[in-house]
């Protein structure tokens, strides 16, 4: 059961909530003099707010991180809607600063201290399966900090989150994020639900691979070198992601700069090609992801299915034309990602045995209560789970929804569809990643026959919006 699974797809349905007589868009402003276009979508009970960007995203603030005048706009009590996906940022959130990388002579910016931005994750913290001292490191927990100077070479920096739930005594799994056209912190919102469900330290250079390449390659290398100095990272789970043309500099630091032999790669949009897969471990996990409706379809595929070697390699297709996945997809390729790591280490360190009963916890405590509305994806986790190692009392919970998702046709029908939406993706998409440049290849009569097929079998699957975008061209444009 499990081997069908490891390559299967996971569909993200992300709900758009309607709004209603909502505040004008302002600009808010940073104690620091940073400044973000938003409006007010409410005030969390803690008095934080929260405000909605342009794009419709939402970041969460602490009023204390606010000028006073912008404190003055909170409405106590005002509690906001919670958004439907994991709050992100992609405007310049209060509280960060600009790249140093596009000011060499980091005289002020090295000597300053780095500034952590109000991003915040939305789940509760965790402590991995140990319950010890909190960690006590450079920087603190729970918050993203800009533009540290690498140690060597102040003209590069880097930023870092550190989870809530990090204890003194333990070693923790680092993910190195690089950046697309800046290195602006704002990519970890994607980023901060995967981190502190997996205890994930995130670790991103503040140059971008679009803004310069070859300066973004030269900063990761530095970035890496510090973090593993500086952080208590555990060597045998090193990560790495990128996005788009970022993606080239998470494979590059998996397969040349870590030093030791790579966790996983997650790549968004673009992968890579069939020489750089190939030096992977073959105990890594592959997680990629892409739109349904955009051409990177066939890149991810290609990555996935003919280039990885590896042992774990996954497909994440979600409904769109975006090219890059959500928080909440992001999240759950992080945890598949260290799940396939935490089944298979061996070696008997008992931190590992506890985390591994404190992951399934906490994919038993979301998945549970989505039994009914998102049958789908719950079976999708549940099918996962039923041989997962030292499951031990849990044993008896993953049966339990077991035994409720075989009663709903559409758990059934995702867990059918998905094996045969890998066989049409293998088809029609890992053939080249530039395969939709060819004539009358993005969007060919027999895909669309397939696609039909699929859909008059499994109409009531949740990956139902995944296989209807498959069968029709896809979008030669995309958005972030």
């Amino acid at each position: 059961m499990r081997s069908s699974y490891v390559r299967s797809i996971l569909v993200a349905a992300v709900a758009a909530a309607a709004v209603a007589a909502e505040p004008e868009f302002r600009t808010w402003t940073s104690v620091s003099g940073a400044k973000v276009e938003a409006r007010l979508a409410g005030t969390a009970p803690d008095g934080a707010a929260i405000l909605e960007l342009r794009d419709g995203r939402r970041v969460r603030i602490q009023a204390a991180s606010l000028t006073e005048a912008d404190r003055a706009l909170l409405a106590p009590g005002a509690a906001a809607p919670e958004p439907a996906a994991p709050a992100t940022a992609e405007s310049k959130p209060a509280g960060e600063e600009a790249s140093p990388a596009k000011k060499p002579a980091a005289s002020k910016t090295t000597k300053a201290k780095a500034p952590a931005i109000p991003m915040e994750p939305t789940v509760p913290p965790s402590g991995y399966g140990t319950s010890g001292q909190p960690l006590q490191a450079e920087w603190p927990l729970g918050q993203v900090v800009t533009n540290i100077p690498c140690r060597g070479d102040e003209t590069m920096a880097f930023h870092l989150y550190l989870p809530r739930g990090l204890q003194q005594g333990r070693k923790y799994p680092v993910l190195f994020l690089c950046g697309t056209s800046s290195g602006k912190a704002t990519a970890f919102a994607r980023y901060l639900d995967g981190a502190e469900l997996n205890g994930f330290i995130l670790a991103m250079p503040s140059v971008g691979a679009s803004e310069n390449f070859d300066r973004a390659m030269t900063s990761m290398q530095a970035t890496i070198s510090n973090v593993l100095a500086r952080v208590p990272a555990d060597p045998r789970r090193l990560y790495a992601s990128g996005f788009s043309d970022s993606s080239r500099v998470a494979i590059l630091a998996a397969t040349e700069w870590f030093g030791h032999p790579a966790a996983g790669v997650l790549l968004s949009g673009v992968g890579g090609g069939s020489d750089e897969m190939a030096k992977l471990p073959k105990s890594a996990a592959v997680a990629g992801l892409a739109a349904s409706a955009s051409v990177l379809r066939w890149d991810i595929a290609c990555t996935v299915y003919k280039y990885s070697k590896t042992k774990y390699a996954r497909a994440f297709f979600f409904p769109g034309r975006t090219d890059w996945g959500s928080p909440a997809l992001i999240a759950d390729a992080m945890t598949w990602m260290n799940a396939c790591q935490l089944r298979d280490e061996k070696g008997g360190r008992p931190e590992i045995a506890r985390e591994r009963e404190a992951l399934v916890k906490s994919i038993l405590d979301r998945v549970e209560p989505a039994l009914d509305a998102r049958p789908g994806w719950a079976a999708e986790w549940i099918e996962f789970l039923q041989d997962f190692p030292g499951l031990g009392p849990l044993q008896g919970r993953v049966r339990t929804a077991a035994q409720k998702l075989e009663k709903i046709p559409a758990a059934a029908a995702q867990l059918k569809a998905v094996p045969e939406v890998e066989k049409f993706a293998r088809k029609h998409f890992a053939t080249s990643p530039k395969a939709y440049r060819k004539d009358d290849a993005n969007g060919t009569p027999e895909a669309k026959r397939d696609a039909d097929a699929l859909l008059a079998k499994f109409k009531d699957a949740e990956i139902a919006a995944v296989i209807t975008e498959f069968g029709a061209a896809a979008s030669t444009g995309g958005g972030h």
